[in-house]
């Protein structure tokens, strides 16, 4: 069986937030398009870019050949939580 991309996690919620939205968050990385997308953009970084570190920076990544115009090598993810809770 392939694994689930986990593209959101929860943070602090209450008990009632995270019920309801840990259902539609389990339903939004239960969507094959979501997880076809990110599979995608894992397969286009492995790809076309290098894990470097930067002294003085950390680490990135940086563009290992040309990369094809429209080509997904990133995706937005976080860690969904209460706005008060910074």
């Amino acid at each position: 069986m392939v694994d689930t991309i986990l593209v959101y996690s929860l943070g602090s919620l209450s008990r009632e937030d995270r019920a309801r939205v840990g259902e539609a968050v389990e339903l939004f990385h239960s969507n094959s398009i979501i997880q076809r997308e990110c599979r995608q953009v894992m397969e286009n970084a492995a790809r076309f870019l290098t894990h470097t570190k930067t002294s003085g920076l950390g680490s990135g990544y940086r563009a290992s050949c040309e990369i094809p115009a429209n080509t997904r090598i990133a995706v937005y993810t976080g860690t969904i939580k209460r706005a008060d809770s910074a």
